[in-house]
């Protein structure tokens, strides 16, 4: 595992946490009160702009974030580059297709 997964995945637990984060009481004091509004509303729109999840080709427009917690959702390995985490998205659902399960949400 690299520095660029750890980050990724440190930056993938914010964004997921906003809303705890945001409401924590502890919030102003570690961003300082010169930008806290300011990186309050990054956060809120950072959250909100998020894709959700899903199956389907529309995994192919993911960025690294997005592709690693995909990976942890459907149990694959995700340790690696973008290109690496495509094809191991991409090898799932032909797998599953093949199958004839195309519902990866209950793969759990």
């Amino acid at each position: 595992m690299n520095c660029a997964i750890i980050k990724e995945t440190c930056v993938k637990i914010v964004i997921a946490k906003a809303d705890a984060i945001i409401g924590s009481e502890s919030f102003r004091d570690l961003v300082g009160s010169g930008s806290a509004d300011l990186i309050q509303d990054l956060m809120v729109e950072l959250h909100n702009a998020r894709p959700p999840l899903r199956g389907g080709n529309e995994w192919t427009k993911y960025n690294v974030n997005q592709l690693l917690e995909l990976c942890i959702d459907l149990g694959l390995d995700y340790d690696g580059t973008k290109e690496m985490l495509q094809s191991r998205i991409a090898e799932y659902y032909a797998r599953k297709e093949g199958e004839g399960g195309e519902d990866s949400e209950e793969d759990g």
